[in-house]
């Protein structure tokens, strides 16, 4: 599972900075190839990010590669 949410606390915070300011975390971008195989686009980037932000704010975790997997359906049967 894929499941991101933001830090439950400021301690956990700090280390998740610390870990990104030492080069061991990874770009929205990086972590949608990751999941997805291919190198996404600009706007699927901004849209994963608004969902992560939203997601933060409401203090829910997301499944972000089932929300990957329903954007990719949704966008088949528009295409």
């Amino acid at each position: 599972m894929s499941s991101v949410r933001a830090p439950k606390d400021e301690d956990e915070e700090v280390r998740a900075r610390l870990l990104a300011m030492m080069g061991r975390g990874q770009s929205v971008a990086e972590v949608i190839e990751q999941i997805t195989g291919e190198t996404p686009d600009d706007d699927l980037v901004d849209l994963v990010t608004a969902r992560l932000r939203a997601a933060s704010e409401d203090d829910e975790a997301l499944d972000l590669a089932a929300f990957l997997r329903e954007h990719e359906s949704w966008m088949q049967e528009w295409a």
